[in-house]
């Protein structure tokens, strides 16, 4: 019985780790759902944002088109342009960096899942052993009160012998 109490502190072990790494992929999966919102976000953001930097490039190229203008006003509208290009950008840099942050987060769903599935085989693997063990121990125990049923019959049967050669021997002494 101490091989089996000894079996089901293992089983607790492993249904702890099994669910521990449930837990992790749960976790882990509502990241990658938040990673993918986020990357929607920051795409959209960008998407939104080059549609207005291409409105308003046209918007401060047609203010000075078919004007006599000072080279002032084109520089200042190239710095615009300049600033409308850097801040889209920097937008796609953050939807590159959302799509980095996704895959990532993929990646250690995958793993969480394969640590996962080894967790649970594990624990399959020590409920299945338990089971042989137990099996095993009741076929044991069975074997043994069939040799003491046994032991005690033949006792019985030897008492009996014994008492009925003393009855053959005292009535043949009688006669």
């Amino acid at each position: 019985m101490n091989s089996l109490s000894t079996y089901a502190k293992l089983r607790r072990i492993k249904a702890f780790r099994e669910q521990r790494a449930a837990a992790a992929v749960t976790r882990q999966r509502a990241l990658v759902e938040h990673r993918a919102a986020w990357l929607a976000t920051q795409q959209r953001q960008h998407d939104s944002f080059r549609a207005q930097r291409l409105t308003r490039e046209r918007t401060l190229f047609a203010e000075l088109q078919g004007k006599t203008v000072q080279l002032r006003a084109i520089e200042q509208m190239n710095q615009r342009v300049a600033l409308l290009r850097q801040r889209e950008a920097e937008l796609a840099e953050a939807v590159m960096q959302a799509e980095r942050e996704f895959n990532e987060a993929k990646q250690a769903l995958k793993q969480a899942r394969s640590s996962h599935v080894d967790a649970a085989r594990e624990l399959e693997k020590m409920e299945r052993l338990i089971a042989v063990a137990q099996r095993s121990a009741r076929l044991e125990h069975e074997r043994q009160e069939e040799g003491e049923i046994e032991e005690t019959a033949n006792a019985v049967y030897m008492r009996e012998v014994g008492r009925s050669r003393r009855r053959d021997q005292s009535s043949r002494s009688h006669l």
